[in-house]
C-alpha cells in the first residue's frame, strides 16, 4: 500500500492506495482537524496543536500498520512553510512515520494540488483548460494545467483569514461582513495576482477548486436545496453566486447553529466563512462565474508523481 500523508495548516489527513488494473484505488483514509496554521501570525508551530498533530500521527500510524506493509510518503504544507519551528513537526514525522517528512514550497504545493485535479477537470469540463484554485488553511493557490502549469500561492486560507476579517465573532454582524468584504483584497495582491494573469494569456471561464473547507460547503448546500449543485463524477458544480448568497447565509448563525447543519463538523464550521470567501475572491477576479468544487487535489498529484518522493 502507498500511503500520501498531507500535514496542513488546519488538518492532517492520508490515505492509502493500492494499484488496481494500473491505476491507484484508494483503500484507507482518515482525517483529524489540528490547527496547526493558528500560529501563522506568529510564524510559530504552537504548543496545542503540535500536541494534536502528534495524537493524530500516533493514530495514523495504527491504522496504516493494522493494514498490514506500506510505502509512506509525507509532506508539509504552508503552515509549516512559514513556522520558525518547523524542526518541531519534522522530529515528530521521523519518529511516528519513521519517513522524513517534505516541506513543499508554494509552488510544489500549487503544481501537485493542481497535478491532482486534472482528472476532476476532466470528469467535470471535458477539459484541463481551467481555473484551478486551492483554498486551503493558510495558503491559497491559483494556477492553470495547461498548455504548460502556471501558478501562484497567496497568504490567504480559511485559517489564516478567519481571524483577521473579524469572522471569529459569531454570528458576523453586518458592519463586521461588510469590512470582511474589502479586506480579503489584502490576502490577494495586486500585484502578484496581475503577473499571474498576464501569464495565463486569456483566463478559462471554467473554474476547479480544490479543499475540505469547499467540499463541505458544495455537500451543505446541496443537502439543503440552497442552490443549484449538480454532482458529477469529479466533484459538484457550484455558481460563484450561490457560494456567496450561501455565506451570508452562513456568517448570520452561531457557532452552535452552524454545527447543527449536516457536514459542517467541528473544526471547519467556524472558518467555513472565511474560506468561501477566499473563493469567491479568485471567481471575481477572474471572472468564472461557476466552480466544480473537488476533493481531488495534493495527495492526489503526489501518488501522480510518486517516483518523484521514493
Amino acid at each position: 500500500m502507498r500511503v500520501v500523508v498531507d500535514i496542513g495548516s488546519n488538518s492532517v489527513k492520508y490515505f492509502g492506495a493500492r494499484d488496481a488494473d494500473g491505476a491507484p484505488e484508494i483503500v484507507a483514509h482518515g482525517s483529524w482537524v489540528t490547527r496547526l496554521g493558528s500560529g501563522a501570525k506568529q510564524k510559530l508551530l504552537l504548543p496545542e496543536a503540535l500536541a494534536k498533530t502528534e495524537a493524530a500521527l500516533r493514530e495514523m500510524r495504527a491504522e496504516i500498520d493494522a493494514r498490514g506493509p506500506a510505502k509512506i510518503v509525507a509532506v508539509a504544507t504552508s503552515a509549516v512553510r512559514d513556522a520558525q519551528n518547523p524542526q518541531e513537526i519534522s522530529r515528530c514525522v521521523q519518529e511516528i512515520l519513521g519517513v522524513p517528512l517534505r516541506v513543499l514550497s508554494g509552488e510544489e504545493e500549487a503544481r501537485l494540488s493542481i497535478g491532482g485535479a486534472v482528472a476532476a477537470a476532466l470528469s467535470g469540463w471535458g477539459t484541463t483548460e481551467a481555473l484551478f484554485i486551492d483554498v486551503g488553511g493558510a495558503s491559497t493557490e491559483v494556477g492553470m494545467a495547461a498548455p504548460e502549469f502556471r501558478g501562484h500561492s497567496f497568504q490567504a486560507g480559511a485559517v489564516r483569514c478567519h481571524e483577521p476579517l473579524g469572522l471569529d465573532a459569531m454570528p458576523v454582524s453586518d458592519a463586521a461582513w461588510q469590512r470582511a468584504q474589502t479586506r480579503i483584497a489584502e490576502f490577494f495582491p495586486q500585484g502578484p495576482w496581475n503577473t499571474l494573469m498576464d501569464s495565463f494569456g486569456n483566463c478559462p471561464t471554467q473554474a476547479v477548486a480544490i479543499g475540505g473547507t469547499l467540499v463541505m460547503a458544495a455537500k451543505l448546500m446541496r443537502e439543503k436545496t440552497w442552490g443549484v449543485v449538480e454532482k458529477t463524477e469529479g466533484g459538484f458544480k457550484v455558481g460563484r453566486e450561490d457560494f456567496r448568497r450561501l455565506n451570508d447565509r452562513l456568517r448570520r448563525l452561531s457557532h452552535a447553529e452552524r454545527l447543527q447543519l449536516p457536514y459542517l463538523v467541528p473544526g471547519r464550521a467556524d472558518i467555513v466563512c472565511a474560506g468561501i470567501l477566499c473563493l469567491t475572491h479568485v471567481l471575481d477576479l477572474s471572472g468564472c462565474t461557476e466552480v466544480l468544487v473537488t476533493d481531488w487535489g495534493l495527495r492526489h498529484g503526489i501518488l501522480r508523481r510518486w517516483s518523484d518522493f521514493r
